[in-house]
């Protein structure tokens, strides 16, 4: 019993791991889950083909890296047939082991059957549905876009757009305003189109979905503005079946415990011939020996059930909050790029008129931008300046200043002076230096409307409202469900 435990217990770890790096991780953190997941997902490959490199050779090692590459960074439908074999097989064997011992003392309701089978066509039907809806893609307007396809019929070399001439993006274009903090104007190279706010350019799909949340592999696609709406009905289903799988296989046991009254009765035990007398450790025992498919249904749909309810659960704080995966990462990184406020500073800085961006900007608030990488969308972290004072770099410039002033001489006389007096010569010198002026808190979240207006970002997007039959209703938002305003007037 003790060796299964223990054997249970690394699967279930493991299957812990392998969703946390699925679900949650950013691989584009700094923190413990992105460690993790370059230490896991990239540090492991590496290692792997390099011990492959010394025994099988080059040649072997490289087709398996190319196989990886599809596996890991290629559209593929590999999660998708996985799928479709656990759900499949788990409710095969659920028919032949479970629903011919439906109903029973624990679970006399009639219908459990056809209920069971309901719950699966919806679960089916939702997986099929959101693999099928796509989450938008940011493109050229159509005018521009057929004026292209024209080109290239003609062979004017209409093809690739210059930067610049497709700078609509679509309907997807203003329909959210460049908050400065996370998103800023941007263009990207690989679509050239002009990044419209909350989108981000996939590397595995290669193109830009707006209100990026995440690429889920499951679906084989991205989550996005268009179908997230979809991925939530997918999870919400995909919950309600597995918790109610879990309920109805505990009763199914339950009702063999209480029909052979196993809790009392006594067992034969082989190995010592000696009769032993029921208990919670013995009935699981029988359980798994005589009903082992049973505990294996029951341990994976409630393993899965918690999972996906956390998961829900999460995304469905998100959507309250206004927000995405990819949004909520950008902030945490954001809150990381901030300078730690000093013990005497002001939390607010007294700097001039101008705020400068970038890496060697101003000493303001740290802000991660849309970046032009397309293989590193968002990615860079800049300072912004308040004015008056050159942040960061102006602090390390006069540090540096300093060093030079005493160098020389200084750095040749440190050997006879001791570390006493070096140290002192550099709190002289960080003292002298410019104080950095903390940014204070972070800003306020400017895509958050309240939960009510948040919902109905989600169940109406934004790129696929019409407008109604009042013609003074804006198109961009027919409803009148946001109680704060998008746009600031200038």
């Amino acid at each position: 019993m003790a060796g299964f435990l223990v054997v249970m217990s690394i699967n279930v770890l493991l299957l812990v791991l392998a969703i946390f790096l699925m679900f949650f991780a950013d691989p584009e953190s700094h923190g413990y889950g992105g460690q993790l997941y370059r230490l896991v997902c990239e540090g492991g490959p590496r290692m792997l083909s390099a011990g492959m490199r010394l025994v099988f050779g080059e040649a072997c090692a490289g087709k398996v890296s190319e196989c990886g590459n599809w596996v890991m960074n290629k559209p593929n439908r590999l999660m998708q047939g996985f799928y479709m074999v656990i759900v499949n097989c788990s409710f095969i064997c659920f028919i032949f082991e479970g629903f011919p011992r439906l109903p029973n003392d624990v679970l006399p309701w009639p219908y459990h059957t056809a209920t069971g089978y309901l719950v699966m066509a919806a679960c089916i039907g939702s997986f099929v549905l959101a693999c099928n809806v796509p989450p938008g893609s940011v493109r050229a307007p159509a005018a521009e876009g057929a004026s292209n396809r024209r080109r290239r019929r003609a062979g004017e070399g209409g093809g690739a757009a210059a930067p610049g001439r497709n700078a609509g993006g679509g309907r997807h274009a203003g329909l959210y305003p460049h908050d400065g903090v996370v998103f800023v104007e941007g263009f990207c190279k690989t679509c050239q189109v002009a990044k419209p706010a909350r989108s981000k350019h996939c590397r595995v799909c290669n193109v830009c979905v707006p209100r990026f949340d995440h690429h889920c592999a499951w679906l084989n696609q991205c989550v996005g503005e268009e179908n997230y709406r979809i991925f939530l009905l997918f999870l919400i289903i995909h919950s309600s079946m597995l918790w109610y799988g879990t309920v109805l296989t505990y009763g199914i046991l339950k009702s063999v415990v209480m029909k052979r009254k196993l809790l009392t009765a006594r067992f034969y035990h082989k190995r010592s011939k000696t009769y032993v007398r029921g208990s919670y450790s013995v009935v699981l025992q029988y359980l798994m020996h005589h009903y082992g498919k049973l505990c294996g249904l029951l341990a994976l749909s409630a393993t899965m059930a918690l999972v996906l309810t956390g998961f829900l659960s999460y995304h469905v704080y998100l959507l309250l909050k206004g927000t995405t995966t990819n949004e909520s990462a950008k902030w945490g990184e954001t809150g990381e790029g901030q300078p730690a406020a000093p013990a005497s500073a002001p939390v607010d800085g007294d700097g001039g008129e101008g705020r400068g961006r970038g890496r060697g900007g101003g000493g303001g608030r740290g802000d991660v931008s849309d970046s032009d990488d397309d293989d590193a969308d968002g990615g860079d972290i800049g300072v912004e300046g308040d004015g008056g004072v050159d942040g960061v770099g102006a602090t390390a410039g006069a540090v540096d200043s300093s060093a030079a002033a005493t160098g020389g001489t200084g750095m040749r006389r440190r050997g006879g002076r001791g570390r006493g007096e070096a140290a002192a010569e550099a709190e002289e010198a960080e003292a002298e230096a410019p104080a950095v002026p903390h940014p204070g808190p972070l800003p306020d979240n400017i895509y958050d409307n309240g939960m009510w207006a948040n919902l109905m970002e989600v169940l109406f997007p934004r790129s696929l409202r019409k407008e109604g039959k009042g013609k003074a209703l804006p198109h961009r938002d027919p409803f009148r469900l946001s109680y704060k305003p998008y746009w600031v007037p200038a």
